[in-house]
């Protein structure tokens, strides 16, 4: 039961990163749709965030499926 609930939570801390960045996207492009490089940075780093946390579900997926069987 522990297993499922730390992959739901990861899948919905995943989902919310995602959105996020999306909104942090949209709302730099908005206030400044030229490129800068402090705007790149940040989206660089919102999109780092989304992987990490995507690349931690992976990590307890497996960790999950090597639990099970």
């Amino acid at each position: 039961m522990v297993w499922w609930a730390f992959l739901l939570l990861n899948c919905g801390m995943v989902l919310a990163a995602e959105l996020f960045n999306s909104a942090l996207e949209h709302a730099l492009d908005h206030l400044h749709p030229a490129r800068h490089a402090a705007i790149q940075i940040a989206k660089d780093c919102a999109a780092g965030a989304v992987l990490l946390l995507s690349l931690t579900g992976v990590c307890v997926f497996i960790a999950f499926l090597v639990a099970t069987f």
